[in-house]
């Protein structure tokens, strides 16, 4: 009985790598939809595909960090009143970046 529980074990646990790998493609698909109209300068867009990025809920914090960080450029793209509230995310998203110590915490200098 002690080896089938053993296997059970395992078997969630691939079952629970195999959802998060999907949530991260998912996400990622979602972030490269976003930069595509981001670059065509279709922020609107671009902002909504971002946002269900996040929505996807990827383990990856590089991957999380960026989808925000995306997100919040986005928002001061298209102005007020979009930019205000997206400069207090930016900070907010900012401070928990840099206190996870994350390499993208030196793009929050610029703002």
């Amino acid at each position: 009985m002690a080896r089938r529980m053993v296997g059970a074990s395992s078997i969630y646990h691939a079952c629970g790598t195999h959802t998060r790998m999907y949530e991260k493609e998912v996400a990622q698909n979602f972030k490269e939809q976003g930069n595509e109209y981001f670059r065509g300068k279709r922020y609107r867009e671009a902002l909504g595909f971002y946002t269900q990025g996040v929505d996807a809920k990827p383990d990856d914090v590089q991957l999380k960090e960026a989808l925000l960080l995306n997100r919040a450029a986005c928002n001061l793209e298209l102005g007020p009143p979009h930019y205000f509230p997206s400069v207090l995310l930016f900070r907010l998203i900012c401070e928990a970046v840099r206190k996870l110590r994350v390499g993208v915490a030196r793009l929050c200098g610029r703002h």
